[in-house]
């Protein structure tokens, strides 16, 4: 009986208090993981929506942050259900595009799953979080598979500027890829440029046996760049110059197609004479190589 008044008594006088006090009593509650104390806030009037019109240093608070928000960005113990419990007292489902995109930030799956069950939309914004290198590669598959059988105008130009071209982000550039988010046949180059540049030879392997076909590969980058040469000629320059062979090998596997002339291989074998970096017997021997693959034509 005694701790009913006490509880009525709470109620009563956090009632006479505005939003900006409850919020910040909220987040310290939330930081304590009383959720005792965030029903009394609730029952004394609080807007569980309520945006914070200014920072709150010492809980660590900013402006414009809802209890949601604060919970995805703060929460330590039992975020997950706490968050849970939020929605279930009325947290707004459109404010949940922002903690979503702050549980991929916390690499939170269970989090980001809890957000897309109830309702978050997924942005290119999201999906650039997800691409991060650190970032579990399970957080981008739900939400692309989130984004199946739906409208939506995320493109691979929404989240180019967002790839590093190497071999630690490339399961997931693999897995845009699979879920229908395609680059253009120049955005295919770049991005064969970069791995080729990084070394990353099994991720090169895919894209050239998925995407040898599509055009990238022929496709005449004289506006691009200097000279007038096909893209897989250029990325051969790039491996000459890494003295990679490895590499080098898996782009003569795939070859210089039948419109990159003879003229285009003396230019080649020309460019590998100017590299300072090969000694004499290595460039002979990768000049031998190209002859050799240009006469079988």
């Amino acid at each position: 009986m005694e701790n009913q008044m006490n509880r009525s008594n709470l109620v009563n006088f956090f009632s006479q208090l505005n939003n900006d006090i409850k919020f910040e009593m909220f987040c310290i509650a939330i930081l304590q993981n009383n959720r005792e104390m965030c029903q009394i806030l609730l029952d004394s009037g609080f807007d569980i929506n309520f945006c914070s019109p200014k920072d709150v240093p010492f809980c660590n608070a900013k402006r414009d942050d809802t209890v949601l928000t604060f919970l995805t960005k703060n929460g330590k113990e039992d975020v997950v259900e706490m968050a849970r419990w939020l929605i279930e007292c009325g947290a707004d489902k459109s404010q949940k595009v922002l903690p979503l995109l702050l549980a991929c930030d916390a690499n939170n799956l269970e989090l980001v799953n809890l957000y897309l069950e109830n309702g978050a939309k997924v942005t290119k914004k999201t999906i650039m979080s997800a691409m991060k290198p650190h970032i579990k590669i399970d957080i981008l598959k739900e939400l692309l598979k989130s984004l199946e059988g739906k409208s939506n105008n995320i493109s691979w130009l929404d989240i180019y500027d967002s790839v590093d071209y190497n071999i630690r982000i490339f399961e997931k550039v693999k897995l845009l890829f699979a879920f229908g988010i395609g680059p253009t046949d120049m955005q295919i180059f770049q991005c064969l440029q970069g791995l080729v540049e990084n070394g990353a030879i099994e991720a090169v392997e895919y894209l050239l046996e998925n995407y040898f076909e599509s055009g990238c590969v022929d496709y005449r980058i004289s506006s691009f760049y200097r000279g007038d040469k096909h893209a897989i000629v250029y990325l051969c320059d790039i491996a000459v110059q890494n003295e990679d062979r490895d590499m080098l090998k898996l782009l003569k596997k795939y070859g210089l197609r039948e419109s990159t002339t003879k003229e285009k291989a003396k230019e080649l074998l020309y460019q590998l004479r100017e590299v300072s970096k090969q000694d004499a017997v290595t460039r002979t021997e990768l000049e031998n190589e190209f002859l050799a693959l240009i006469t079988k034509k």
